[in-house]
């Protein structure tokens, strides 16, 4: 009996791999009009899941969005455990809440066990969470920010002019959940077409080698990026004209994480066109000087004269200035995700930093040791008994 209580207890700590860390992103602001106005989230956030300091995998890390392809690295248990883990060059990644909301579609693969079984997120680990995403699993970028701009205050897509900046809170779940971060835009509004890394953005107060840095754990932390005076967002989402999409990340070697981050771009209003002059009224012709007379011959004829009509110019005002508005056209939110494209992170991705999980287990194991020891104790006490 000793056995099978151990080995019941014992199945449930490969949940956990040996990974454990991340930040999540919210609370995002603009310049405009002024910061606190209007608020939006990181694309993903889940507001379900509490910032309370705690980080155990599940399910404080489920909506933490990756940008590497599998979200988790693989374990020796898992079936793409000799696939390398690849960087995702476009697209805002993935999570565990989007891995899971497409494979609960199909429980016969998800959950083969029963929601309930103490193998159930074991398997859901080794097959799903640290499987390779596809276009299926990636975050839906349009359909997310398309949702956003649907919803009403608190959550909206935040507002930025030209030359202004872009504010967000994350928090920092655990050890490689800190900074530095680096950032940039896609002026499709799609997520497709991310532009190269920005220049001068701002750092967050805690960074790390590898984004490593175990003071920050728990805390939220500030991080604000300028937005460039020449940036021509293109996208429209529901009443939301002229929007782009954000990605910011940082260096985690199992990462790296962080999130994409919808916004408006507020035009400034082009200066009316000048008033035409009225025209100035036509000038009075000339009256024909008297008749000359002759006194020597009263009959003699009129010398001829010739009376020169001033020329009128007329002034042409310069045309309109052209509107500083780039122009918007709707996107085509039921358009599949691409499938992943892949590039190179400057670092090596195909990582799996013991970071908490290892302590973690520890703790656990200790904890089902003991329980097991104090059940086998009861059973011992009960069997020692006399029969009456």
């Amino acid at each position: 009996m000793h056995f099978t209580l151990l080995t019941t207890g014992l199945a449930g700590l490969l949940v956990i791999p040996e990974v454990s860390a991340h930040l999540r992103v919210y609370r995002c602001s603009g310049d405009y009009p002024k910061y606190g106005v209007h608020f939006s989230d990181g694309l993903h956030f889940d507001h379900g899941l509490a910032r309370n300091g705690k980080a155990d995998p599940i399910p404080y890390q489920m909506d933490v969005s990756v940008f590497s392809s599998p979200v988790i690295p693989s374990s020796w248990e898992s079936p793409y455990k000799n696939q390398p883990r690849k960087y995702l060059e476009t697209g805002c990644g993935s999570s565990m809440n989007r891995i899971t909301h497409y494979w609960k579609n199909q429980p016969q693969h998800f959950t083969p066990y029963g929601e309930n079984h103490h193998l159930a997120w074991k398997h859901r680990m080794i097959h799903f969470y640290e499987r390779p995403v596809d276009s299926n699993t990636l975050h839906d970028t349009k359909g997310a920010i398309l949702a956003a701009a649907k919803k009403s205050k608190p959550t909206l897509i935040l507002k930025v002019t030209p030359g202004g900046w872009l504010e967000f809170v994350y928090y920092q779940v655990n050890d490689d959940g800190a900074g530095p971060f680096r950032c940039r835009y896609d002026e499709t509004g799609t997520g497709t077409k991310f532009g190269p890394w920005m220049a001068n953005i701002g750092r967050p107060d805690i960074n790390g080698d590898h984004s490593v840095n175990y003071k920050g754990n728990g805390w939220d932390h500030g991080f604000k990026v300028p937005i460039p005076k020449n940036i021509k967002c293109s996208a429209t989402y529901g009443a939301y004209k002229n929007v782009c999409v954000l990605r910011c990340e940082n260096f985690a070697k199992n990462g790296p994480f962080g999130a994409c981050i919808p916004f408006q771009v507020i035009y400034p209003t082009p200066p009316p066109p000048p008033k035409t002059p009225p025209k100035p009224p036509p000038p009075k012709p000339t009256p024909p000087p008297p008749r000359p007379t002759n006194p020597a011959n009263p009959n003699s004829p009129r010398p001829l004269t010739t009376t020169t009509t001033p020329k009128t110019t007329t002034t042409t005002p310069p045309p309109p200035p052209p509107t500083t508005t780039p122009p918007s056209k709707p996107v085509d939110v039921k358009e599949p995700e691409p499938e992943p494209v892949y590039g190179d992170p400057g670092y090596d991705v195909d990582d799996n930093y013991d970071e908490g999980a290892s302590k973690y287990n520890k703790q656990r194991k200790r904890g089902i040791y003991g329980k097991v020891e104090r059940r086998v104790a009861v059973a011992e006490l009960d069997d020692a008994e006399p029969e009456e």
